[in-house]
Order: structure tokens, then C-alpha cells, then sequence
């Protein structure tokens, strides 16, 4: 990309994402490798959450980020990857091995569309992801959610962006196929892909060789002059697309990352061995705008491999939950019962005093920051991204992400180790979150403002479930979130003794 349409593009204020799947035979061991970055605005903080699958009474509802709808009985449990402020999420993966990733696109069905609060495109990666068994169930999902319920209100809670407003598309994957699916308005259309690899960006990318298409769709494009059924097929993209005067650069943008994104899927897979490192890499990239800078930057990526169906081996899930991938750590997490992702990667809450929810709502802006997204700064404050501190800083880091994928890869490619450390299951994302805390502390040159803990004994069993985390002073700390005081002695051996009421509990863990 030249540097007079980078410069461009990290003025525009305009969001970008990029979603990528390649499947069978372009794998190592025909596995299904999914990623996502999310482009969000700059300062807004993205979380990483787990939230357990379960049966729901009858007539329960769900309370998505603007609206309620009918719960289903029964939901799955969901990985994701979402701005801390809304319900939905960017991206993120079930129990079953589906993924799903979102993206914004501009149609010329926009002009007539209000912005009245429905569902968010998010909120349907969301709901998608906890309903569905395979991504053709989540795919007819969402289309119904979105004929039925609708999509609008706003997108981002900064100020500078209530304006804006934008279509949907979905990139969704199970261990056998994925769909694109694409929206203009209350149009759409899907593509199955059962082979090989596939990518999307800011457009519409679905042309002639469509799966499905939305009863009237052609028509309408008809009626509107958009197509011209006497002289030419129909092409969705074609006849959809909509390049807005003031989104011109983001138009051009987007179709340079969408063909740079395939040429390197292309380029990794050659091989028939693409794994989740060359996805990362993908993410990574700088040049082609992929790993985005500006107004708008990426500020969580999402790498998920999928086993083959009847596998013995662990499907596998690695988020960042921090900005830019080249900087940030990719940990993983496996499903499993009791998973246990802890809390460094959760935003805090502010219950009825939140902007988002209060109505009329962003009237003011809060910290949003996680425990990690917060060292991650600090450090990235500290170093920058050039210079000696930096380039050290980024050995570290890799060093440390090339140490936990050998050891992650060594444990879930061994079926006789998944079966005999189940706790390390449970732990493994929590366990790389503090290993990268870690780093962080060392990078900055003081001991850490929170760290998380763990252990044998969880802190739920002093019945301090609100508390997280301590500050550390010297000798002794007490705890910085939660109602509730804890007062912790340090023993020795790195052995604590927090204090609760009547309760006492020793955890050991290591700075």
C-alpha cells in the first residue's frame, strides 16, 4: 500500500475489520483455521469473555445491547471478543467449533434506513454464536433475527460517531464449511464454501456464484435501475455496493486489504499446511493495512482452529483482547466444563450508572479499561513501537507467544494429556494472561498495579468471589476492586494468606 493512501486511511473515520477462514485440503491435519481483527475506534476498550452455556426457563428473555428478545431453552457456551460497552460481540466461538466474525459494509440501502435501537450487527454474532450447533444453523439464524427483529441504533459510543450507520456482512465457520453471508437492508445473500479458503472486508463480496438470495432481491435492484436483467447477470456486490463521496478512501482501502488478505491466504496455504502461526501472521500485517492504525485500529484479533469432525484432539481458541496483534499475546482457551478464563480480560462493570445503558445514553465517557488492556498500555506507553525499547519488547513478546503455542500445541495435540490434566484445560487462557502480566511488569520496571489469582484453591473459596485482584505493597496488599476488603499477608515462599471475615485461604503464586 503506498504511503499517501495509508496516510489517508489513518485519517478516515471510518471502521475496518478484516475476516478470514481457510479449510480442507489447504490445512495442516485438515483442520478449519478461523481470524478476525477488530478494527474499532481507537480509544475503546475490547474484552474478552466466557460465558457458560445452560438450559433457560420458559419465557425467559435476553437483554441484548438496545433491545429484549425471546430466550431460546437451551444456549451454548461462547468465547468472545466484544466492545466492553455493547452486549454483542465482534467475534468469537462456541462449544461446537462455530466461529463467526462481523463485519461493517456500505449499501445503497443505507440512505433509507433509520437508526431506530434494534439489534446491532454484533448482538447477532452474539446470539448466532449461543444458538447454534453448525454455521448453517447459525446462518438462518441470524437472517431470521434480521427479518423479524431488524438491525439499527449506534454502533459506538463515542460522540464523534453518531453518525454512522452500516450494513453487515458474516463470516461464519463450523469443522466442516463456512457461509458468507451479506446484507443490503432487508436483502441478502450466502455462499457456502466447503473447500479451500475465503476472506472478507468492508464490501460486499458476493457476486454471481451466490448459495441463496432474499426473496425480492433482484427485484428491488431491478426497480432501482441497479441492474439490468436484459443485459447482464445478476451480481450482488454489483448491484448493492454504495461508495459514499466521504467514504471514497475507505471504499479503496477496503479493496486493497480484501485482495491483500487473499494473496497471503494464498500464499500460506500453497503448501496445503496452513496453521494457526500463519494466521497470526496474516493479522499481523501492517503493510496492507490488515492490522489497521489511525482512528480506527485493531484492537482485539481472534485466531480459532477447528478440529476435523470425530477428532480426538481439542479444538483451540486464541484471543488477544488487547490492541495491535504485533504487540499483544495470543492466548489460548479450550472448551471444557468449569472453564475458567479469570478476570484481567473483563471490564469493569457500572451496573445503573452505565452511559450505554442510561437513557438517553452516552451522555458521558468512562474507563472502560480491563486489568490487561491496562498494563498493555502502560507497557506500550513505556517502550512505543519504535526504537530499542521497543524492538526488545517485541522479542520478548515473541518469544514468550512462541513459548505458549509449542506448549499449548504439545497439550492439546495429545489426547492422553487432555484426559489427564483436565484443570489445566480450564486455566490454560488465564494461565497465559498471567505470564503476559508478567512480561508487562518487567518491561515497565515495577512490580504490577493487579495481578490475577490462582491456584489449587480458587479466591471463591473465601467467599470473595467480587475480588479479583490486589495491589501489591511491599510485604502486604489489599485488595483494589470489590465491596468487600481482603487483607493479605505475605508469608514465605510466595505463600499469601488473605483474610475475610472469618475465613482465611493461602493461594501461591509466583511475580
Amino acid at each position: 500500500m503506498s504511503s499517501n493512501l495509508e496516510s489517508e486511511i489513518n485519517s478516515c473515520p471510518a471502521p475496518s475489520c478484516d475476516t478470514f477462514v481457510v479449510l480442507k485440503p489447504n490445512t495442516l491435519g485438515n483442520c478449519v483455521i478461523f481470524g478476525k481483527n477488530s478494527d474499532r475506534p481507537a480509544d475503546e476498550v475490547q474484552e474478552v469473555i466466557y460465558v457458560a452455556g445452560c438450559d433457560h426457563p420458559r419465557n425467559s428473555k435476553v437483554q441484548c445491547t438496545y433491545t429484549k428478545l425471546d430466550q431460546v431453552p437451551k444456549t451454548y457456551s461462547v468465547i468472545l471478543s466484544k466492545p466492553s460497552w455493547m452486549w454483542g460481540a465482534e467475534s468469537g466461538a462456541n462449544e461446537n467449533g462455530v466461529c463467526i466474525g462481523n463485519e461493517a459494509v456500505f449499501t445503497k440501502m443505507l440512505k433509507d434506513q433509520d437508526n431506530e435501537e434494534r439489534l446491532l450487527g454484533c448482538d447477532l454474532v452474539r446470539l448466532g454464536l449461543e444458538r447454534s450447533e453448525t454455521a448453517k444453523a447459525a446462518k438462518d439464524i441470524i437472517i431470521n433475527l434480521v427479518q423479524t427483529i431488524g438491525v439499527g441504533g449506534r454502533v459506538s459510543d463515542e460522540p464523534s460517531l453518531s453518525y454512522l450507520k452500516y450494513d453487515n456482512s458474516f463470516l461464519i465457520s463450523d469443522n466442516n464449511e463456512a457461509w458468507i453471508l451479506e446484507f443490503a437492508g432487508p436483502y441478502w445473500a450466502t455462499q457456502r464454501i466447503t473447500s479451500g479458503l475465503r476472506n472478507i472486508s468492508n464490501i460486499l463480496t458476493i457476486g454471481t456464484e451466490f448459495t441463496e438470495i432474499a426473496d425480492g432481491t433482484r427485484e428491488h435492484a431491478s426497480k432501482m435501475g441497479w441492474w439490468n436483467s436484459s443485459i447482464e447477470e445478476f451480481h450482488f456486490a454489483k448491484a448493492f455496493c454504495q461508495t459514499y463521496s466521504d467514504l471514497e478512501k475507505l471504499d479503496k482501502f477496503a479493496h486493497t486489504r480484501y485482495a491483500s488478505g487473499l494473496e497471503m491466504l494464498e500464499e500460506f496455504s500453497k503448501e496445503k499446511n496452513f496453521c494457526i502461526s500463519d494466521m497470526i501472521s496474516i493479522l499481523k500485517d501492517e503493510p496492507s493495512g490488515i492490522n489497521m492504525k489511525g482512528a480506527f485500529k485493531t484492537m482485539s484479533s481472534h485466531v480459532s482452529l477447528i478440529r476435523p469432525p470425530n477428532s480426538e484432539l481439542a479444538s483451540c481458541h486464541w484471543l488477544t483482547g488487547t490492541p495491535n496483534p504485533i504487540f499483544s499475546i495470543f492466548k489460548p482457551f479450550v472448551f471444557t466444563d468449569g472453564a475458567n478464563i479469570g478476570a484481567s480480560t473483563k471490564s469493569p462493570s457500572f451496573g445503573s450508572e452505565d452511559p450505554a445503558k442510561n437513557i438517553p445514553r452516552f451522555r458521558k465517557r468512562v474507563d472502560r479499561s480491563s486489568p490487561l488492556f491496562e498494563e498493555h498500555v502502560r507497557v506500550y506507553l513505556t517502550c512505543g513501537t519504535k526504537g530499542r525499547d521497543a524492538d526488545k519488547w517485541l522479542k520478548e513478546m515473541n518469544t514468550l507467544q512462541a513459548s505458549i503455542i509449542k506448549e499449548t500445541e504439545e497439550f492439546i495435540n495429545d489426547p492422553e494429556k487432555l484426559q489427564m490434566n483436565k484443570g489445566t484445560k480450564k486455566t490454560l487462557f488465564r494461565m497465559a494472561v498471567h505470564k503476559e502480566m508478567v512480561l508487562y511488569s518487567k518491561r515497565t520496571g515495577t512490580p504490577p498495579e493487579l495481578f490475577e489469582l490462582y491456584g489449587d484453591n480458587s479466591v471463591e473459596e473465601a467467599d470473595s468471589a467480587s475480588v479479583h485482584f490486589v495491589s501489591l505493597t511491599k510485604n502486604k496488599c489489599s485488595s483494589k476492586r470489590g465491596q468487600d476488603p481482603i487483607i493479605c499477608e505475605k508469608l514465605k515462599n510466595g505463600i499469601y494468606v488473605f483474610m475475610r471475615k472469618t475465613k482465611a485461604l493461602k493461594i501461591q503464586f509466583t511475580i
